[in-house]
């Protein structure tokens, strides 16, 4: 979509700068011994090529059938909020907030124990990431109730769920192409 005036300069500079950078690695290469050249040439140089071509033309994504996945995760997220606000007596549950998740399940609840080496953070709230939800979900915190157990129990699956949907349903397809198809990006020299 760029014209061609505006773009030739730029193509016809990056085809020169690669030449001569080209120049350059091959004489760094040559004090490298035979042993690199030899895997450079023969194995990582084909494999650039086919990791072009897998980029190039995408992987085809089912979008229909991540849809519906995605559906179900957004049903369930749904049900895990009114899960909880039931088991706090019909109240909204804003589980998105560490703050209200603090208040709520440690200060005003006490569903929650809190060990003597937690500290509170700069805000003046207990952490409620997933080491801390994990501890009270297993019911080894000292003062977890049964109730906070199943509560932490629900908001691990919540975040789990979440992840999933920004990671791998929604996002996956938002991010192909217009016949479904979803172009990454390898790093072959970062790759182990």
């Amino acid at each position: 979509r760029i014209p061609v005036k505006i773009m030739a300069p730029y193509a016809v500079d990056d085809a020169v700068q690669l030449l001569r950078l080209g120049h350059l690695m091959e004489d760094k290469f040559s004090d490298l011994g035979e042993s690199t050249n030899k895997v450079f040439k023969e194995l990582e140089m084909p494999v650039l090529f086919v990791i072009e071509e897998m980029e190039n033309e995408g992987f085809l994504l089912d979008q229909k059938y991540l849809s519906e996945i995605a559906k179900v995760m957004l049903e369930e997220k749904s049900l895990i909020v009114d899960q909880i606000s039931q088991k706090i007596g019909g109240l909204p549950a804003n589980i998105g907030s560490t703050q209200w998740l603090s208040t709520t399940f440690i200060e005003q609840l006490s569903w929650w124990g809190v060990r003597p080496s937690w500290e509170r953070g700069k805000n003046g709230y207990y952490s409620t990431a997933a080491p801390k939800l994990k501890e009270w979900a297993s019911g080894r915190v000292p003062g977890t109730t049964e109730a906070g157990k199943e509560v932490a129990q629900l908001l691990l699956r919540h975040r789990a769920i979440s992840k999933l949907l920004s990671t791998y349903t929604t996002t996956l397809v938002e991010a192909s192409d217009d016949k479904g198809r979803l172009h990454a990006s390898f790093n072959q020299a970062g790759t182990a």
